[in-house]
C-alpha cells in the first residue's frame, strides 16, 4: 500500500518526515535585491548635461508648426501671444477663437475654426503626396482673416512605391579648392572599372561588359569585381589581361 500522501501520521510512521528545501534561486534573487538597495544609498550626483526642469507650457511666441503623421493626417500645434491677440482685438474687433487656414499646393484647402490661442490639432482626411502649409490667425465680423503665423511647408507620404528608380552615380573631385562632382551613366562610363561594372550590373552577368579576364596557374578564371571568386575556365577568352 502506498502511503506518500496519507494524512494519518500515527499510521504513516514508516516514512521519514519530508522537509521542503528552500529553492536555490531565491538566494540569488535576494542577493540582487540587496545590491540594488546598497546602490541606491549613494547619490548619483548632479547631471550637468541634462536640465531636469519641466518644459514650459508656453514660449510666448506667435508660431504654428505642421507635421505629417501619415498618408491622410497632418498634426498642427501652435501658440499665440496674448498681447498680439489684444492688439488685433482693439484694431479690428476680431473674434476670440483662433482659425487655421490649411493650404494645399498653394490653394486654400480647409478652414478650421473655434480653436484656442494655444493647443494642438490632428487634421484628418487630407490627400497623400501633396504640399501643405498652415496659417493661423483670427477672423473679424466681415470674414476678413488676419494672419499671425505661417508654418513651414510639409509633404504628406504618397503611400506607394516611387516610380523614380534611377540611380545617380558620381565621383567627387577637387577643383580650385572646391568639391565638384562628375556624374556617370551607362552611356557615359568612368575609367574606374569597378564603378563601371556597378553601373552596368556587369557583376551579375559575366562578360556583359568586359572581355578582359585573369587566369591563375591552374586554369581557374578570376574576373574583376567578383570579390576574388574563382570559376572554372570553360572556353578560351578572346583577350587576356
Amino acid at each position: 500500500m502506498f502511503f506518500r500522501n496519507f494524512r494519518n501520521r500515527k499510521i504513516n510512521t514508516r516514512f521519514e518526515e519530508r522537509v521542503r528545501r528552500r529553492k536555490p534561486y531565491l538566494k540569488y534573487r535576494n542577493a540582487i535585491k540587496n545590491s540594488v538597495r546598497e546602490y541606491r544609498k549613494y547619490d548619483m550626483g548632479e547631471d550637468i548635461y541634462f536640465d531636469r526642469a519641466p518644459l514650459p507650457d508656453l514660449y510666448y511666441v506667435n508660431e504654428i508648426t505642421l507635421l505629417p503623421k501619415n498618408i491622410t493626417t497632418v498634426f498642427a500645434f501652435w501658440e499665440i501671444r496674448e498681447d498680439s491677440f489684444n492688439l488685433l482685438k482693439e484694431k479690428h474687433n476680431v473674434s476670440d477663437d483662433a482659425v487655421i487656414m490649411l493650404y494645399k499646393n498653394e490653394k486654400l484647402y480647409r478652414k478650421i475654426s473655434g480653436l484656442s490661442r494655444f493647443g494642438s490639432y490632428y487634421i484628418n482626411n487630407v490627400e497623400g503626396d501633396k504640399n501643405y502649409v498652415a496659417k493661423i490667425g483670427f477672423m473679424d465680423s466681415n470674414n476678413n482673416f488676419y494672419e499671425l503665423s505661417e508654418s513651414s511647408e510639409v509633404v504628406t507620404p504618397s503611400g506607394k512605391v516611387s516610380k523614380n528608380r534611377a540611380t545617380k552615380w558620381a565621383i567627387p573631385k577637387f577643383v580650385e579648392g572646391k568639391i565638384a562632382v562628375d556624374f556617370y551613366t551607362k552611356d557615359n562610363l568612368p575609367e574606374d572599372r569597378i564603378l563601371a561594372m556597378e553601373i552596368t550590373d556587369a557583376e551579375l552577368v559575366l562578360g556583359e561588359m568586359f572581355t578582359h579576364y585573369i587566369y591563375d596557374e591552374e586554369g581557374n578564371l578570376i574576373y574583376i569585381g567578383a570579390s576574388d571568386k574563382l570559376m572554372r575556365r570553360v572556353k578560351p577568352c578572346s583577350s587576356k589581361m
